[in-house]
């Protein structure tokens, strides 16, 4: 600003001498005195300039003023180093969040839930029949249609069927109970069988790593029965079963009895088909395991049952007089049809 005032003022001070450089005479008067005329226009010179320092001062306290205070609503000048980073740069203390695709599920995959019969290590004496159940659910993103089947893979078959068709369709989801009727060996020893599922194109698949594992039966045959090592205990929740599901068992698996004590074998299902079950045409009928009911091995049911409706079937049962773990199957039916398979594990000490 004070360099501005100062170059203002020597430009009027050239002004002013120019001007009284080039004055002229007019004919009849008389010539002008330079020196008053010198005087007169240094005069006007620092007037000039005192007015303009006066104003650039007013003007800088003003300035300083206004810095010093500024405007409420006024916007501050921000300085380039001072600038907010842009929204691509990563700020202090904010985690980066990188979002990483997840793979989709396979069509055809399974989880093994639990078994719900011929636990692990359970015993059987030579030849015996006996059911067993394994409780699945569908974890892949394509329906288990009928056309699916539960197919042996590898093994000991133990008298089992090479295919058993499943008896509904299974949603993504859904859980179902899929059961094969087999027989002992004849001869005394451990068995194992293992088992997939096999889709309308004939691949096969079960669980875990891409679904590639196999679900399995383990037995012990012979006189003398055998501790179970490994148990799941099944939990009560309604899963598919063809035309019925299971909803409670009792007593809980591996419950402990005397030698001959009694008990009763408890099972809730429901009815899962589209039909009502008449009480004169759908029995409750023993099929395979220890010998374990009191009375006859066939049941009428106590009411019709109603499409999505519930009944409790009870057995009286006795423990086996020797020490073990002991396994006994029944059958909701409908002529020669098994509505779904039911079972009981006990231990005697």
């Amino acid at each position: 600003m004070k360099k501005s005032i100062r170059s203002i003022s020597i430009i009027l001070l050239a002004t002013v001498v120019l001007a009284a450089c080039n004055l002229v005479n007019l004919p009849g008067q008389p010539a002008p005195d330079m020196s008053s005329i010198s005087t007169s226009a240094a005069q006007t010179i620092v007037a000039m300039s005192m007015q303009l320092t006066q104003a650039a001062s007013v003007s800088t306290q003003a300035a300083q003023t206004v810095t010093a205070v500024p405007e409420q609503n006024a916007t501050p000048t921000v300085e380039p180093s001072q600038a907010q980073p842009t929204q691509q740069a990563t700020q202090p203390g904010i985690p980066r969040v990188e979002i990483t695709p997840i793979a989709p599920l396979p069509c055809d995959r399974a989880d093994f839930v639990g078994d719900m019969s011929a636990y692990d290590g359970s015993n059987f004496y030579p030849g015996s029949y006996f059911t067993k159940t394994w409780r699945l659910r569908n974890s892949g993103s394509c329906t288990w249609t009928t056309d699916y089947d539960l197919v042996f893979d590898s093994g000991s078959a133990m008298g089992g069927p090479a295919s058993v068709s499943l008896p509904a369709a299974v949603t993504p989801g859904q859980l179902i109970d899929l059961s094969v009727s087999l027989q002992a060996p004849l001869t005394n020893g451990s068995y194992q069988g293992y088992w997939k599922l096999q889709n309308a194109s004939g691949a096969r698949f079960g669980f875990g790593a891409n679904s590639a594992s196999a679900f399995w039966v383990l037995i012990n045959v012979g006189p003398t029965p055998v501790p179970v090592n490994v148990i799941t205990e099944p939990t009560e929740v309604d899963v598919i079963s063809g035309d019925c599901s299971l909803v409670e068992i009792s007593p809980p698996v591996n419950t402990q009895y005397a030698k001959g004590g009694d008990f009763d074998a408890k099972w809730t299902v429901r009815n899962t088909s589209s039909k009502t079950w008449d009480k004169d045409d759908v029995v409750f009928k023993y099929v395979s395991g220890k010998k374990m009911y009191k009375n006859a091995s066939s049941i009428n049911l106590s009411k019709d049952v109603k499409h999505d409706s519930k009944i409790t079937l009870i057995v009286d049962a006795v423990a086996p007089d020797s020490a073990g773990t002991y396994t006994m199957t029944w059958s909701v039916m409908r002529d020669s049809k098994h509505l779904c398979y039911l079972s009981v594990v006990i231990k005697v000490k």
